[in-house]
């Protein structure tokens, strides 16, 4: 399910709106040398489910986790995020997906040990 986090991250950095909040997103895992403001994509769940005909409808769940080291930082991203994913319908990047919605808002989070300010968002893509 790479490709739907791949995808999604091209989809977001050609919304000029995120593009213009964020320093970069990154996929699966932050690297060592990390550039604020961001955005990490990951999956939560694949789950597969069916329709009476058998055929196999496929619905992912994303975990956006976004850093600043600011609250308006991290706000701006979140809702640049927030309104280019929720509702969405069609073309992905090269994946066709038949919805999009923000599940989960996000939970704000600022870890002690990080001294980030974060929002954790959660996206289910149906394709």
């Amino acid at each position: 399910m790479a490709q739907i986090r791949q995808e999604m991250r091209r989809h977001l950095l050609q919304n000029t709106t995120v593009a213009a909040a964020v320093n970069q997103i990154y996929v699966d895992e932050l690297p060592d040398n990390v550039t604020y403001d961001c955005a990490l994509l990951r999956d939560v769940t694949t789950p597969l489910t069916h329709n009476f005909s058998g055929s196999h409808l496929r619905k992912t769940l994303v975990q956006i986790d976004i850093y600043s080291e600011t609250i308006s930082g991290k706000n701006t991203v979140a809702d640049a995020v927030k309104d280019s994913l929720d509702g969405h319908r069609g073309l992905m990047g090269t994946i066709e997906t038949g919805y999009v919605f923000v599940t989960d808002a996000g939970r704000d989070t600022r870890p002690p040990e990080t001294r980030l300010f974060s929002k954790v968002m959660e996206v289910e893509v149906a394709g």
